[in-house]
């Protein structure tokens, strides 16, 4: 109807009365003057009767329009939230449980809407001596404090990483969360305000997160503001990104409920199952054959679901290298295969469906503390498939060398050493 009441009028103005083309010379009408400018067709846009260009522009702004009224829709629906408030999938907030509500966080900031997640995850920060260029530095504690941007600095921080092949796990570990009605991409780490916003209402959230049934211990260590190259900033004070000085890191993704924005994540992100045919999901795919779990979303690593016992033997090998910024296992391994190593060879030679003798590897350090750090979170994936759960203080080779010696990790504890005649567990991992 409306193209056809378009091309009417255009009729009807464009000299169709011939008593008024004789009485005048009219200047013939341009599709662009008339406001058909697009070259391309577009869905529900009007064509010019009189050339083959298009106007846009009410498709466009009935999208724009659309847009706005579901943003309204979702502050409107969330107007009435206060702190300590459940929100439920729907968006929607309040004080009690229901049947046909889903749970999945608990509001912390009504103001800003921001609620924190019903889980925790404990985790590395991931850079290592890494100044992030796209995150600011902020150098005091009270400076810090001022920094709200927790989705931006979680954006930088997980596109540079995939960028500048880092490992980023706490903030992949974020981006990775999802709910009944959220998608990865909405949830991030929050920034050192929002870390204290959280820390300032603990005991209303821990209330909810009760009420709900979680049981996340809601401890808030972990935020997404960096105070240098070496250190963030976590509920306490500045910590090294890499090892901290007080047992395990603990963070609980947060979200913006009254906003639409995500950030594009990649299609295997930590945590999640890897198969046979290389792709991946947060949950179990019924005929598809499980071969890992990813723990390095960013630059596509997985650990195998099981480890492999093997002697170790005495070796001629001298090499330097911080052992903190190793995260090439793959290249050691292959480095190593000259030597003759009984478990160097064990992980080149180990195969599962979909891959090949060669394609496995023995993490680096760098790889190991990543997985050391957030052992706890694989052993609830490693169970979903079946596969072997790292057993605490069990040690782990790696393909990380000094002088004449090998390192190894102790699971849990996080403590490494060299030996070369100790026989210790190889647990293979997969670039993919």
């Amino acid at each position: 109807m409306r193209k056809f009441l378009l091309y009417s009028s255009a009729l009807a103005v464009f000299g169709l009365s011939s008593s008024v083309a004789e009485a005048a010379c009219i200047q013939t009408p341009t599709c662009s003057s008339l406001g058909y400018s697009s070259s391309s067709s577009c869905s529900g846009g009007t064509k010019c009767p009189f050339g083959n260009y298009w106007n846009c522009t009410a498709p466009n702004k009935i999208t724009e329009l659309e847009k706005i009224l579901e943003e309204l829709k979702v502050q409107i629906s969330t107007s009435n939230c206060k702190v300590g408030d459940i929100l439920y999938s729907d968006m929607t907030c309040g004080e009690n449980t229901y049947p046909d509500k889903t749970a999945i966080g608990v509001v912390f900031d009504a103001a800003k809407g921001l609620a924190v997640a019903l889980d925790s995850y404990p985790s590395m920060w991931g850079f290592v001596n890494v100044d992030v260029p796209s995150l600011p530095n902020y150098n005091t504690y009270e400076d810090a404090l001022s920094d709200w941007n927790g989705f931006s600095n979680t954006k930088n921080a997980y596109e540079y990483a995939k960028s500048a092949q880092f490992m980023a796990p706490a903030f992949e570990i974020a981006l990775a969360h999802s709910t009944k009605g959220t998608v990865r991409g909405q949830w991030y780490l929050p920034a050192r305000g929002e870390l204290k916003a959280l820390g300032s209402n603990s005991d209303t959230i821990k209330s909810t997160l009760k009420k709900v049934g979680s049981d996340s211990r809601a401890i808030f260590d972990v935020s997404s503001t960096e105070n240098n190259s070496s250190q963030f900033w976590s509920s306490e004070g500045a910590k090294r990104k890499w090892i901290a000085s007080t047992g395990f890191p603990y963070f609980s993704p947060i979200i913006n409920y009254t906003s639409q924005e995500k950030i594009k994540v990649s299609e295997c992100m930590f945590g999640d199952i890897l198969y046979s045919d290389k792709t991946c999901s947060k949950n179990k795919i019924n005929g598809k054959t499980p071969i890992g779990i990813v723990f390095d979303g960013t630059r596509k690593r997985a650990i195998a679901l099981r480890s492999i016992n093997s002697s170790r033997s005495s070796f001629s090998l001298s090499r330097n290298i911080s052992i903190e910024s190793d995260i090439d296992g793959k290249k050691n391994t292959q480095e190593f295969l000259a030597y003759n190593i009984p478990f160097i060879n064990a992980a080149h030679n180990y195969s599962t469906e979909g891959t090949k003798v060669g394609d496995w590897y023995i993490p680096a350090m760098g790889e190991w503390y990543v997985i050391n750090y957030s052992y706890l979170f694989l052993n609830e994936r490693l169970k979903e498939v079946n596969g072997e759960e790292f057993v605490h203080l069990s040690d782990y080779w790696s393909s990380t060398a000094g002088n004449n010696t090998v390192y190894y990790i102790s699971i849990g504890f996080g403590y490494l050493d060299n030996s070369y005649k100790e026989s210790h567990k190889v647990r293979p991992a997969l670039a993919f």
